[in-house]
């Protein structure tokens, strides 16, 4: 379970960045290039992930408590980690500094792939055989959906 979460985690990150990359952030800043901030992300996974364990325990505990299947508490989970920079900002009555909106939709996009990387490898605990089916598909379109958009934005 442990593994299945810092693996979620890992590709929380990489989705992340993603879609950073397809809303046109961290453009070319010399050093802060594309590559160097991604870069510096893999090494800052290895702090995140033990960082966002207990908020990510205290988010799992308040989405069973609403009752949802399986599938759908690993995604809202992820989402409401992911949207933590939101909930923060909210909580001080203002913006987020130095987040932008694509960012904080980034980061909740991100966390609900992640909640969905969980779910698969936890084996789609407490799914029927056509939802297991459609999440396959799911996983299997999504490298086809990021190759699409990244010749869609423009350079």
């Amino acid at each position: 379970m442990m593994w299945a979460y810092c693996v979620a985690t890992a590709y929380t990150m990489i989705a992340f960045f993603t879609l950073v990359a397809l809303c046109g952030g961290s453009a070319d800043y010399g050093l802060g290039s594309r590559f160097t901030i991604s870069f510096a992300g893999i090494l800052v996974c290895g702090t995140i992930i033990p960082t966002l364990a207990l908020p990510t325990y205290i988010a799992s505990l308040v989405v069973s408590l609403l009752s949802f299947k399986s599938g759908a508490r690993h995604i809202l989970t992820g989402a409401l980690v992911g949207a933590l920079p939101l909930i923060a900002s909210a909580t001080t009555g203002g913006a987020a500094k130095g987040v932008s909106t694509s960012g904080l939709l980034a980061f909740i996009l991100a966390g609900a792939i992640g909640g969905f990387v969980y779910w698969r490898l936890r084996g789609y605990p407490d799914a029927g055989p056509r939802l297991v089916r459609m999440a396959e598909k799911c996983y299997r379109l999504a490298p086809r959906v990021t190759k699409w958009l990244f010749k869609l934005r423009p350079v």
